[in-house]
């Protein structure tokens, strides 16, 4: 009898540990699950109020210029520049963006926008790391770094016509930069541009500003040059510098081809919960690469580029003293770039 009652116990209790794998796995697949429909009502959000901003504006100007785009970018595996490091990363960005401008009398527009960006993030060969490097530090390993990093930003802009010439932008964007843990109003970030602009002719444009932005990585101020200039028929260069420069040429009616520069840069606040205890996490690079744009139907194109990243930044840094948590400088890489972009 002592022994049936001993093998009842070992059975059941081969069976605890047989449904512990078990039970990892579903609550795994219901915490991914939530992230899931998280992401999904976010992302919907994000579409009804871009598809109200740019039917209020078709409603509200006589003369709308309202803009949407989505697109999708691969970027190839990168391996940090230290040879001690042998961490790779590999990114996987979406975004999905639109604009539309609504007259307010004398020339004058208000300019409306909401803007998403995320990124997908895989990791190999993390070593972990010990922060502070003292007794009592947070080991930080692989499973601790973050896997998808978001940017949502509102944009409200005033551009105010002095003449047919003459005009300026003001803009102001507030916005959540954050790995989505837990929210509060720690991770808004404010940033904000004032952009003097002349027309020459019919398309020409030359204008000079400033702004706040976290484009290089972390926020920080820095001058903008606005440039749209169409030499000849077929050529055209448009630039706001730093940040974006196509250089392109007219192939037909309906396709361009040219060369493009791109700089794209945010600081994301992460986690309270340890081992980040609210650290930030510094993401830059530029992008240099061929592009091929091409008319779909009325206002609607399709965008293709691809070419070198270069200059990437993906560091962790204490927000407090702004002490380096993990290393973040990479070599070059490879992306590829799908974009369709409408105008109305």
């Amino acid at each position: 009898m002592p022994n049936s009652k001993w093998h009842r116990y070992s059975k059941s209790l081969e069976q605890e540990i047989e449904l512990k794998p078990m039970q990892d796995r579903v609550r795994l697949f219901l915490f991914t699950r939530e992230r899931r429909n998280e992401m999904s009502k976010i992302l919907a959000t994000i579409c009804i109020s871009l598809f109200l901003v740019v039917i209020y504006s078709v409603n509200a100007s006589s003369q709308p210029k309202a803009k949407f785009d989505i697109g999708f970018t691969y970027t190839g595996e990168s391996e940090n520049e230290d040879s001690l490091i042998d961490t790779e990363i590999q990114r996987t960005l979406v975004w999905l963006s639109g604009s539309a401008p609504i007259a307010i009398g004398n020339g004058h527009h208000l300019i409306l926008g909401v803007e998403y960006k995320g990124q997908l993030v895989e990791y190999d060969d993390f070593r972990p790391v010990l922060f502070p490097p003292i007794v009592g530090g947070n080991l930080i390993t692989e499973d601790d770094l973050p896997e998808d990093l978001h940017a949502l930003d509102v944009s409200i802009g005033l551009l105010w016509s002095w003449s047919e010439a003459w005009s300026t932008l003001f803009q102001f964007k507030p916005g959540i930069h954050s790995d989505f843990e837990d929210i509060d109003g720690d991770d808004l970030m404010f940033t904000g541009t004032v952009l003097a602009q002349r027309k020459f002719g019919t398309r020409n444009r030359f204008g000079l500003g400033i702004t706040y932005s976290d484009s290089f990585g972390e926020p920080e101020v820095f001058p903008l040059g606005l440039l749209d200039w169409y030499p000849t028929e077929k050529w055209y260069v448009e630039a706001l510098l730093p940040l974006n420069v196509d250089v392109g040429y007219k192939i037909s009616q309906s396709i361009s081809a040219g060369v493009e520069g791109k700089l794209q840069g945010y600081q994301y606040r992460l986690t309270e919960d340890r081992p980040w205890d609210e650290s930030v996490l510094n993401y830059r690079e530029v992008r240099i690469g061929p592009f091929l744009d091409a008319t779909l139907w009325g206002n609607a194109h399709l965008r293709l580029s691809a070419g070198l990243v270069t200059a990437q930044e993906f560091e962790v840094r204490d927000e407090d003293n702004d002490d380096e948590i993990v290393d973040g400088d990479y070599e070059n890489t490879a992306y590829a770039t799908i974009k369709l972009y409408i105008s109305f």
